[in-house]
């Protein structure tokens, strides 16, 4: 069992821009709205890759209402605290291949409610180490630094990154620049927001999974390109249904390949 916790939630919109932004004017638009927060968006892929995992976060009163229902539409186990203040709202406009953002304000928590929420929290993860989750993933994790440790001695003396930045600059040199953008491939990317975050669940997948180091990184990712092919925030393209799976050829077919290996 992954618990995770959002302290600011927050209603994720895009607003996918057919043409051009038009300064002092009307721009209509069709809305898509997510339960954003990095939590959130982190316990989302999480379970679409199919990971026990429970989300716990300060909800408001008619915003924390409709974060509770699209986090009951996605499928995402939740067990929150209430707070007097109402939760933010977060726009990202996209237009142009460009992405304008505006965030509200974040609501003020009392001593109160932040009490009530350290006993929830508390209590959560009391239940969590019923579940005897704490020790493996404890191993994993000291196996993981054991393995970065070996690559930091193998690369030399003076670490890492001197060393791998001079192969990598000769690696970059010795390539023609078309062979180097092949090399890199391409993603359609429709809205980075909540790109980081699907790097940290691919991460905690990929250790609660017993992957190997390098796996781990890949998942990190892979999570994060395919976040950025679906206009929802903290969303993989085919567990949504707005946009359709790729298909095999091109450059993304191989991160679905990547992420159902576990």
């Amino acid at each position: 069992m992954i618990l995770t916790v959002t302290m600011n939630p927050s209603i994720d919109t895009a607003y996918p821009l057919a043409s051009a932004l038009k300064v002092d004017d009307v721009n209509r638009v069709e809305p898509i709205k997510t339960a954003g927060g990095k939590g959130l968006n982190v316990t989302r892929v999480l379970g679409h890759q199919g990971n026990d995992v429970v989300a716990t976060n300060l909800l408001g009163d008619r915003m924390g209402d409709f974060i509770a229902d699209r986090m009951d539409e996605d499928g995402v186990s939740h067990d929150f605290a209430r707070i007097f203040g109402e939760n933010r709202v977060c726009i990202a406009a996209l237009h142009e291949g460009n992405q304008t953002e505006f965030f509200e304000a974040d609501p003020a928590v009392s001593a109160d409610e932040l009490d009530r929420f350290t006993a929830k929290f508390c209590e959560l993860a009391a239940r969590r180490r019923r579940d005897d989750v704490r020790r493996p993933a404890a191993r994993r994790r000291r196996r993981l630094l054991r393995q970065a440790r070996g690559h930091r001695q193998r690369v030399g003396h003076r670490g890492p990154s001197r060393h791998l930045g001079r192969f990598a600059r000769r690696r970059r040199e010795a390539l023609p620049r078309q062979a180097q953008a092949e090399r890199a491939g391409r993603i359609d990317c429709v809205n980075a927001t909540g790109s980081g975050d699907s790097t940290i669940a691919g991460f905690t997948h990929g250790i609660a999974a017993g992957a190997e180091l390098a796996e781990v990184l890949r998942l990190g990712n892979t999570c994060d390109a395919l976040n950025t092919m679906d206009p929802e925030t903290g969303h993989l393209p085919w567990a949504s249904g707005t946009r359709s799976t790729t298909a095999c050829g091109s450059p993304s077919c191989s991160f679905y390949i990547v992420i159902n290996r576990f």
